[in-house]
């Protein structure tokens, strides 16, 4: 379950993604010198218009950058799968989604309820006892890229800090696709050593013919805040028009070549009126 803070990360539907990665592990923030005085770590951040063009089109595709703006919140119930070991756990998913710094799942298990959530700038998980504990920040960035991935694309498009870079057209799971990567860049002043910005890396793996993401790569950390990482990737399929916007209904989580977790979504409401209330414990 290392990942699952971020999963449904992170951009699962998620985060994306918000929390969005603005801090870094705690082994790492012991290393960053405060820098007062230093100037900014770029003085324009570059946006490729070949990489701006291609983003450009999957949000046309998908329903236009209006009315994915137009999402304040969703609700989606389905069924979910961990492989935590020799034998799968499945069960009922309810995710909710409230913006882009408020993110929930539930999954209804044969040992009960486990859930995670993202809100007031905390990850939190809860075991079927009742036992919570906090997780660090860093599996709780970006949660509706983990799920919507559109959510966050249309907040990175309006960013101006955030770098769009065209890798080009590469071979991803045995088929050619658009390459693009987004990184936040953050003032050197608060991020000398560029590690805030690290963290919120991610590569957007996007069909060529129809403009649809397959997928978003970035890294997972460890959940005890110590040194390591893995390539972490978070892969959507079965997309469906709901209401005028194409939706991912199938969702897989890996780490590593592994896969974690697998979701089928069954239903999906927008704009329910979702307050604060529904993203606490």
């Amino acid at each position: 379950m290392a990942r699952l803070g971020v999963v449904l990360s992170r951009f699962v539907l998620a985060s994306l993604l918000s929390v969005v990665v603005l801090l870094v592990p705690n082994h790492a923030i012991s290393q960053i010198d405060p820098g007062n005085g230093v100037p900014p770590l770029e003085a324009t951040v570059h946006r490729d218009p070949r990489a701006v063009a291609v983003l450009n089109q999957c949000l046309n595709a998908a329903g236009g950058v209006q009315a994915i703006s137009a999402i304040k919140d969703f609700t989606a119930i389905g069924t979910i799968a961990y492989n935590w070991g020799d034998q799968p756990a499945r069960g009922s998913v309810t995710i909710k989604d409230r913006g882009l710094s408020e993110f929930r799942l539930d999954a209804s298990l044969d040992d009960g309820v486990h859930s995670w959530m993202a809100s007031d700038g905390k990850a939190l998980e809860k075991r079927p006892d009742g036992a919570s504990k906090q997780l660090p920040i860093q599996n709780a960035l970006k949660p509706a890229s983990v799920t919507f991935p559109l959510l966050q694309l249309v907040t990175d498009m309006a960013d101006i800090s955030t770098r769009i870079s065209y890798v080009g057209l590469v071979h991803h799971k045995g088929q050619q696709v658009y390459d693009i990567r987004l990184q936040k860049i953050f003032p050197a002043h608060t991020d000398p050593l560029g590690l805030r910005s690290r963290v919120t890396k991610a590569d957007l793996f996007i069909d060529p013919s129809t403009f649809l993401i397959l997928s978003v790569q970035d890294m997972a950390y460890r959940r005890d805040n110590k040194p390591g990482e893995s390539r972490h990737e978070m892969q959507f399929s079965g997309y469906q028009p709901i209401n005028g916007i194409l939706v991912p209904l199938a969702i897989k989580e890996l780490i590593g070549k592994q896969e974690t977790v697998s979701i089928q979504l069954s239903q999906i409401t927008f704009n329910s009126g979702l307050t604060h209330a529904d993203f606490t414990f």
